[in-house]
């Protein structure tokens, strides 16, 4: 069954009408998105859910099925839920999902979502919207609540967070920073590169990207020592991980699980309509922040109302 539905699938990402697509008006094919998720407790549900949501809103007409997976069901029963329900696209949310449509991305495509970007990811050259904020968002955040700075130093891991690096030379490009990036090869080698970092660094106009990446910053070791530093020096640290402004970082990202759900649906919709251009695995750019007060205080900074609207969660609560 999978192998008719693949050919078929094939002739329609060329443009073939086929008797089972019907045609909306403006000449658009419907076609069927599948939307596959973990079987799992509140409040976790909700965030597939919402980003069911967004998928929804984005998907252009074509219908959008859900698939809840539980932890008995392995790649045989996506694939007859895929032949039952005409499946075109399977957008699989979560690393569950993707382990088990991951088989079949020989037959029909698969985008993944609700994951944070791995080397497996990487490796199998995934498409889909990772978890890893945008550096595009996070640098437009870093002009409204910091608009002195001016560089942007950043510390990646060569193997698990060198992927953002086009993105982020073209996000600062675009807001008008320069970037600094180190790439190293462990926790270590990131140890001595934030301590050489800490030796050079201009304050007035610098400002330090902590990526989320434990083989990066550990919470136990790195993460203080940049922190502490910061603070001394009345340095800028922003982060791709909300839980470091709780810990003295001036900003963070967190996913807006609909705006992940608005992207994934407008990429299957691509897809469903024979748009392939040039997919591949991307970072979130619908984001919210998190933002420390006390932080900013020190800092001696001074927002605009626009840049108080981008916060959505303050540190520390109130």
């Amino acid at each position: 069954m999978l192998a008719k539905r693949t050919r078929r699938v094939g002739h329609w990402v060329h443009g073939v009408c086929l008797l089972w697509v019907f045609v909306l008006p403006g000449g658009v094919h419907a076609a069927v998105i599948g939307v596959l998720y973990p079987e799992i407790r509140e409040p976790y549900r909700s965030v597939f859910l919402n980003m069911g949501r967004g998928i929804e809103e984005a998907a252009a007409g074509h219908q959008v099925v859900y698939r809840a997976l539980s932890r008995d069901d392995g790649t045989d029963a996506i694939r007859a839920w895929i032949d039952e329900a005409s499946v075109d696209v399977v957008v699989a949310l979560g690393n569950r999902a993707h382990r088990a449509a991951v088989p079949l991305r020989a037959d029909i495509p698969v985008l993944v979502g609700a994951v944070l970007a791995s080397p497996a990811l990487q490796e199998m050259d995934a498409v889909g919207v990772a978890l890893d904020p945008h550096p595009g968002a996070l640098f437009a955040a870093l002009r409204r609540f910091a608009p002195g700075v001016r560089t942007v130093h950043v510390v990646l891991s060569q193997r698990r967070t060198a992927w953002l690096l086009p993105f982020a030379r073209e996000a600062a490009r675009e807001h008008g920073l320069r970037l600094r990036a180190h790439v190293v090869a462990d926790l270590t080698e990131s140890a001595g590169m934030f301590e050489a970092l800490m030796e050079r660094i201009d304050s007035r106009r610098d400002a330090i990207w902590l990526v989320q990446d434990p083989t990066v910053v550990d919470s136990s070791a790195v993460l203080p020592y940049v922190l502490r530093e910061a603070w001394r020096r009345d340095l800028v640290v922003f982060s791709s991980n909300p839980e470091h402004v709780k810990r003295g970082a001036l900003f963070g990202a967190f996913p807006n699980h609909v705006a992940a759900g608005r992207r994934l649906g407008a990429l299957a919709s691509a897809l469903a309509d024979g748009r392939n251009g040039r997919l591949r695995l991307e970072p979130l750019a619908g984001v919210r922040f998190a933002f420390n007060t006390r932080t900013a205080d020190h800092l001696g900074l001074r927002m605009s109302q626009r840049a108080r609207a981008m916060i959505s969660l303050e540190f520390p609560a109130r």
